[in-house]
């Protein structure tokens, strides 16, 4: 969620979220096959309008404020026809606790990226391991911008290229935990 309770007031991520509610800020549904040692993961582009059960029309991403996890569960079973085993929620804090806890996660960058709107600032291509407030940051990031021949030159893949990013984030998130 993009809740920001637990963090400093002061902590920059923080900035203009005053009174906007808890919104999804990633949806994703893990599918894990127990005849396997195989795991799909589904992500929802959070601006996706669909039916929120007694909320109308909306984005999904409004679906967890408009009646807690039981309204983001029934809006994707609803709307896809999937069946939701089990619930999990992490919060902005819960996610850097996580990162923190297995020291950060490597990840490649084939150039120098940044995001001004979370922070996001990679100055240098190559393997660069993300402590927690980058990985936030990269994780968070739909206005992402990369470094090429001299100038600053907007991605413009936004909420998709972001699902992108995520996936493989948990991807090598997963691996370094397993590695640690």
């Amino acid at each position: 969620t993009d809740s920001s309770a637990g963090l400093d007031p002061n902590d920059p991520v923080t900035s203009g979220r005053e009174n906007l509610g808890v919104l999804s800020d990633t949806i994703m549904l893990l599918r894990v096959d127990p005849g396997s040692t195989q795991a799909q993961l589904l992500s929802f582009p959070r601006d996706l309008w669909v039916s929120i059960p007694g909320a109308g029309e909306q984005k999904i991403n409004a679906a967890l404020s408009a009646g807690g996890p039981q309204t983001l569960i029934d809006t994707v079973t609803e709307n896809f026809g999937v069946p939701v085993h089990h619930y999990v929620e992490v919060d902005w804090a819960g996610f850097r606790d996580l990162v923190s806890a297995i020291d950060g996660v490597p990840m490649y960058f084939d150039r120098p990226m940044r995001d001004p709107k979370t922070g996001l600032d990679v100055r240098n291509a190559g393997c660069v391991t993300l402590d927690a407030d980058q990985a936030l940051a990269f994780a968070r990031a739909r206005s992402l911008e990369y470094y090429e021949d001299g100038y600053w030159q907007v991605d413009g893949s936004g909420d998709l290229g972001r699902i992108s990013r995520q996936q493989e984030f948990i991807r090598k998130a997963i691996d370094r935990a397993v590695d640690k």
